[in-house]
């Protein structure tokens, strides 16, 4: 079974956070190093479709094992 390179999206928007909570989620914050941070006064950060498109590659990256595929 081919494995799934790791997308170009989440590599540029690493490092990332992880925490564990207490809910049984796991809480995902990618750093965004190719944007100013953000702040109530400034704004900055990524676009919606930034973080849109990020949370998608990120979905069939970790979910690429469990697809099914024609081989």
């Amino acid at each position: 079974m081919p494995i799934m390179r790791r997308p170009a999206t989440v590599r540029k928007a690493g490092p990332y956070k992880c925490e564990s909570l207490a809910n049984g989620q796991i809480l995902v914050t990618p750093t965004w190093p190719q944007f100013p941070p953000y702040t109530d006064e400034e704004g900055g950060g990524p676009g919606v479709f930034s973080r849109m498109a990020l949370a998608g590659e990120l979905a069939r990256w970790l979910n690429a094992i469990y697809l099914k595929t024609d081989a």
